[in-house]
């Protein structure tokens, strides 16, 4: 509570190089993505309009699926397959859905419920699937912090049964 965030000293030329590595479709863009999803939930009412409109932007355009279309004259660098990759794509289309339920996201055409109620159902079918199975990149310190990062997002900002769900698993995980 005691932590003071100055947001009118940071805007969007302060994230130059992430937008460029996101709107570029570039690996570990996801990884970014989280960092400005926190900053979305946690700060959207203090940061500045500019900033506040890049991050829209950057939740709108992003792609989330390898099965989203991709735009034409497009290569995905992206790594979607491994499974800290799959709970980062899934959280973000989930929270990003929610956090603009009736924008129109750019990839998909959809508006922002449909890619929440897709990123809900596969956060769900993770969170089985390791509950079922446990972590396939057991012993890697690397990954697993983004696993965290990204369960920690789902337990400070889903839904209540999701954030449960979420939390119980960084139990486990931890």
């Amino acid at each position: 509570r005691r932590f003071r965030f100055d947001a009118s000293a940071i805007g969007p030329d302060d994230f130059a190089a992430v937008f460029a590595k996101i709107d570029g479709f570039q690996d570990t863009s996801d990884f970014d993505m989280m960092q400005l999803v926190a900053i979305w939930y946690g700060h959207r009412r203090d940061i500045t309009p500019e900033l506040r409109a890049a991050i829209e932007q950057r939740l709108l355009g992003f792609r989330y699926w390898f099965t989203d279309p991709l735009p034409a004259g497009v290569i995905d660098q992206k790594w979607f397959w491994s499974e800290n990759h799959r709970i980062i794509f899934h959280t973000l289309e989930y929270l990003a859905g929610r956090a603009l339920p009736d924008s129109t996201f750019a990839i998909t055409g959809t508006t922002g419920r449909a890619e929440a109620a897709d990123g809900r159902a596969r956060v769900e079918a993770w969170l089985d699937e390791k509950a079922t199975w446990g972590f396939s990149e057991w012993h890697s310190d690397v990954y697993y912090q983004e696993d965290i990062q990204a369960l920690t997002l789902l337990t400070e900002f889903g839904e209540r049964d999701v954030a449960r769900r979420a939390a119980v698993m960084l139990d486990l995980f931890l």
